[in-house]
């Protein structure tokens, strides 16, 4: 590749020692402009002009540094470089040292520095660090927890556009946590998230969407919501668009497809779609019938707590449908349904009290 006629002027600049001509000269070194792209030498000539105290070339070292570009990866000198920034009042440069606080990368961990480091940043303006005070503020994580400061920076955040203050800032006002609860506002923050494509918000949106909550209940936009959010992966979407196929609420009911999703979350652990899944198999409904397979759910969900699939696999047992029978087997299930108070479970071991007592009487 050419140099540039602008590359050779400022190259000779920089070699006359000129610290604003270093930092150029390392910029198009990084980014390939007007010459062939070269990380050593951006990180050699950066480090040049942040020697002599130009706080956009110590930020752009210490990202070099942080990511072994042009240099071996030191993360030590990149939370030093980070400081010098950071202490020159370069917002990036404050908020990826609070990060470094916050992670214990190149330096001691330590939340109340990070918190420090964040409000700093956050004072001018960065808005992830705004979204990460806010974090630290609801938790009272590295400063006193205060849930309306927090509301404060989220909001602040949130109009820069963050995502991620958008969610939470939508959480708090659909809870009223920290602020005055306000459904609609909450809907319309969630909106904003939910357009960018952020699942957690386009399952929080579906679910006002069902509830009326902030927005007329639309079925129709709870289904678009939902499953958007489930085609991401989001396990709790997946399992309500499924139980939205199977029952056919904001959707033409379809049995399958309830399995469908049923079986993804399934894989996954989620245990009421564990035991969906398995009462599918039970029943044949969206899928073969298939006793076993039944079983084989029904013990996943059970073994995570599910008290209805722990009935359930005791009736199994019991009845020794899709396993062999086993009386002590399902006894032992039905005592783990009945502690948690499933009223089946209870009334099934009463009987059973019931039969060994007469057996007893004869």
């Amino acid at each position: 590749m050419k140099k540039s006629s602008k590359f050779e002027e400022t190259l000779k600049k920089a070699e006359s020692g000129d610290p604003g001509a270093q930092f150029d000269l390392g910029n198009m070194y990084y980014n390939g402009e007007g010459v062939k792209e070269n990380p050593a030498e951006a990180a050699k000539w950066f480090r040049k002009a942040a020697e002599q105290g130009l706080v956009g070339a110590q930020f752009n070292l210490a990202v070099c540094c942080d990511a072994g570009f042009g240099v071996e990866p030191d993360r030590a000198e990149a939370a030093k470089w980070y400081r010098k920034a950071a202490e020159g009042g370069y917002a990036d440069a404050q908020y990826n040292l609070a990060l470094c606080y916050y992670n214990g990368d190149g330096v001691e961990k330590d939340p109340a520095e990070a918190a420090k480091w964040f409000l700093k940043a956050a004072l001018l303006g960065q808005a992830d660090a705004q979204f990460n005070l806010g974090c630290m503020l609801c938790k009272g994580e590295g400063t006193e927890q205060d849930t309306a400061e927090a509301v404060k920076w989220f909001r602040r955040a949130a109009e820069q556009g963050n995502v991620e203050a958008q969610v939470n800032l939508g959480r708090m006002y659909y809870t009223g946590r920290g602020t005055k609860k306000n459904r609609v506002k909450a809907a319309k923050w969630l909106a904003l998230a939910a357009e960018s494509g952020h699942s957690d918000a386009q399952y929080l949106l579906a679910k006002c969407y069902y509830r009326g909550h902030g927005v007329k209940r639309n079925a129709g936009e709870m289904i678009k919501w939902c499953r958007l959010a489930a085609e991401q992966g989001h396990v709790k979407a997946r399992f309500h668009l499924g139980v939205c196929c199977d029952t056919g609420i904001g959707v033409g009911q379809d049995a399958a497809e309830a399995a469908k999703w049923y079986r993804l979350d399934a894989a996954q652990g989620y245990p009421d779609a564990q035991f969906n899944l398995a009462v599918c198999y039970d029943s044949g409904t969206g899928v073969e019938k298939d006793a076993a397979e039944a079983v084989k759910w029904y013990r996943k969900a059970a073994e995570q707590g599910h008290m209805s699939a722990q009935f359930n696999l005791a009736a199994s047992y019991l009845k020794g449908e899709g396993v062999e029978q086993d009386l002590s087997e399902g006894i032992e299930w039905l005592c783990k349904a009945a502690e948690q108070g499933h009223t089946g479970a209870l009334a099934a071991l009463k009987s059973f009290e019931g039969s060994d007592s007469e057996a007893g009487a004869a």
